[in-house]
């Protein structure tokens, strides 16, 4: 649902010091290839990743989780992939574009159907990761961009794990888990504007 990979690679090319770091690198905007951030801890060199670290591990650590991923056919996470940015939010509003010409249900259905309350507001309309994040905007250009985005995308991720995992040890009657007294009183998923 949401890639790690995109921002964290975004976040460095954003980085104010990039020029300066990138060329002691040897890397590029159009080739940032991650054995060389990952060698000696070179993400650590560029300014947005420090910045905004601890919500970038937080995100690396949840990203393969339960709370992001969903069912999707093939050929559509890949074209969501090149033409949406791998961003969630531009998926979903197309997704509802799509949708609401099946059936007008269709799209709450859908959302309910995925667990996926955390991404819309109440009023089943997408929540934006950031001001103005669109078609034409697709990557984060300014530095506050991508904080708003980690703290929202975490928080979703989260929420919408813990739900998927109640609903699942409720179901198999399996609640002797010492995680679950953090989450047995949870009856409902938060709408994005609940947060």
């Amino acid at each position: 649902m949401n890639s790690f990979i995109t921002i964290f690679k975004e976040a460095i090319g954003n980085s104010s010091n990039f020029d300066e770091e990138s060329t002691k690198l040897g890397i590029t905007k159009k080739k940032i290839p991650i054995s060389v951030l990952c060698e000696h801890q070179n993400y650590l060199k560029f300014e947005t990743i420090q910045n905004n670290l601890e919500n970038f591990k937080l995100f690396a650590r949840t990203t393969h989780t339960i709370g992001n991923f969903t069912v999707f056919p093939n050929w559509m996470n890949c074209g969501r992939g090149l033409r949406l940015g791998d961003y969630w939010d531009i998926t979903l509003i197309s997704l509802q574009e799509f949708l609401n010409i099946l059936s007008p249900e269709a799209w709450e259905n859908f959302i309910k159907m995925y667990h996926l309350q955390p991404y819309v507001n109440s009023d089943y309309s997408v929540e934006l990761f950031w001001d103005n994040h669109n078609n034409n905007a697709i990557r984060p250009t300014k530095e506050e961009n991508f904080q708003i985005f980690l703290k929202k995308v975490n928080e979703r991720i989260e929420e919408r794990g813990k739900f998927i995992i109640k609903q699942i040890c409720d179901q198999l009657d399996q609640k002797d888990f010492n995680f679950y007294k953090e989450i047995e009183n949870m009856d409902k998923i938060k709408f994005s504007n609940e947060f």
